[in-house]
């Protein structure tokens, strides 16, 4: 089966945001200004620019927003559970994860319970 990654749904909604309207939808702005987006891979993540299935995902987008927007990768350099560990604790109480909680609570299991457990920080 394909499983959808989530740069596939995150650039789908970005181009939504940045696509131009021709003047068609009065008061809204296709935020023109915009012309790089930061792509928040991480060494670790397997899914990047000059992928396969991301090469796809960010076609998709230009094809909508019908300009060229420069992606960036600031995180690319470090693995996730680097960026986990330096980040401040109470920036980490904001942040949800897990994709399979369980009565309100990260499951431990996932995928991304996996990697926020990597970095020692898993409550």
């Amino acid at each position: 089966p394909y499983r959808v990654i989530d740069q596939e749904v995150t650039l789908w909604i970005a181009s939504l945001h940045l696509r131009p309207y021709n003047g068609k939808r009065k008061g809204v702005d296709s935020r023109r200004d915009v012309d790089v987006i930061v792509i928040p891979n991480y060494r670790t993540s397997g899914v990047t620019l000059g992928e396969r299935r991301f090469d796809r995902a960010w076609e998709m987008f230009e094809l909508m927003v019908r300009r060229e927007i420069t992606p960036v990768q600031p995180f690319y350099k470090y693995a996730k559970a680097e960026v986990l560990q330096d980040m401040p604790p109470e920036l980490f109480e904001m942040c949800w994860w897990c994709r399979s909680p369980k009565a309100g609570k990260p499951c431990g299991r996932c995928k991304q319970c996996r990697n926020v457990n990597a970095s020692g920080r898993l409550r």
